[in-house]
Protein backbone atom coordinates (compact mmCIF):
# COMPACT_ATOMS: atom_id res chain seq x y z
CA UNK A 1 0.00 0.00 0.00
CA UNK A 2 1.70 3.51 -1.08
CA UNK A 3 2.15 5.84 2.04
CA UNK A 4 -0.92 8.75 1.30
CA UNK A 5 0.67 11.25 3.50
CA UNK A 6 4.11 11.35 1.00
CA UNK A 7 3.48 14.76 -0.48
CA UNK A 8 1.69 15.67 2.90
CA UNK A 9 3.58 19.43 4.09
CA UNK A 10 4.05 20.52 7.73
CA UNK A 11 1.32 22.60 7.00
CA UNK A 12 -1.25 20.55 5.48
CA UNK A 13 -1.20 18.42 8.42
CA UNK A 14 -1.41 21.11 10.88
CA UNK A 15 -4.69 22.47 8.81
CA UNK A 16 -5.93 19.18 8.63
CA UNK A 17 -5.51 18.46 12.82
CA UNK A 18 -7.24 21.83 13.40
CA UNK A 19 -9.96 21.13 11.04
CA UNK A 20 -10.50 17.91 13.00
CA UNK A 21 -10.30 19.75 16.36
CA UNK A 22 -12.40 22.40 15.53
CA UNK A 23 -15.43 20.46 14.09
CA UNK A 24 -15.00 18.19 17.43
CA UNK A 25 -15.36 21.28 19.51
CA UNK A 26 -18.18 22.85 17.25
CA UNK A 27 -20.21 19.33 18.09
CA UNK A 28 -19.30 19.61 21.60
CA UNK A 29 -20.59 23.28 22.10
CA UNK A 30 -23.83 22.89 19.36
CA UNK A 31 -21.64 25.47 17.00
CA UNK A 32 -22.88 25.49 13.70
CA UNK A 33 -20.39 28.33 12.15
CA UNK A 34 -17.58 26.98 14.40
CA UNK A 35 -18.16 23.77 12.58
CA UNK A 36 -17.87 25.27 9.11
CA UNK A 37 -15.03 26.69 10.08
CA UNK A 38 -13.62 23.21 10.76
CA UNK A 39 -15.01 22.15 7.52
CA UNK A 40 -12.84 24.92 5.57
CA UNK A 41 -9.87 24.11 7.36
CA UNK A 42 -10.19 20.10 6.73
CA UNK A 43 -11.25 21.27 2.69
CA UNK A 44 -7.63 23.14 2.90
CA UNK A 45 -6.37 19.99 4.16
CA UNK A 46 -7.58 17.44 1.61
CA UNK A 47 -7.71 19.31 -1.33
CA UNK A 48 -4.03 21.09 -1.11
CA UNK A 49 -5.63 24.49 -1.18
CA UNK A 50 -4.61 27.48 0.49
CA UNK A 51 -2.52 30.96 0.57
CA UNK A 52 0.13 30.17 2.75
CA UNK A 53 3.32 31.03 1.76
CA UNK A 54 3.66 30.09 -1.80
CA UNK A 55 0.97 27.54 -1.54
CA UNK A 56 -1.65 29.22 -3.52
CA UNK A 57 -2.06 26.63 -6.11
CA UNK A 58 -1.12 22.91 -6.53
CA UNK A 59 1.40 22.41 -8.31
CA UNK A 60 2.21 19.41 -10.45
CA UNK A 61 4.67 16.87 -10.09
CA UNK A 62 6.68 17.28 -12.69
CA UNK A 63 7.01 20.77 -15.24
CA UNK A 64 8.70 20.15 -18.49
CA UNK A 65 9.05 23.14 -20.53
CA UNK A 66 8.30 22.52 -24.64
CA UNK A 67 11.23 23.17 -26.28
CA UNK A 68 9.46 22.69 -29.73
CA UNK A 69 7.11 25.46 -29.18
CA UNK A 70 7.45 27.72 -32.56
CA UNK A 71 7.82 31.62 -32.12
CA UNK A 72 5.36 34.21 -32.90
CA UNK A 73 5.85 37.30 -34.77
CA UNK A 74 4.01 40.24 -34.57
CA UNK A 75 3.53 43.05 -37.30
CA UNK A 76 2.89 46.80 -36.05
CA UNK A 77 -0.50 48.14 -36.95
CA UNK A 78 -0.41 51.75 -37.99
Amino acid sequence: MENIFKDWGVLRIIRLLMGIYIIVESVREHQILLGLLGGFFLYQAIMNTGCTMEACEVKPKHYTRNSNSETVDFEEIK
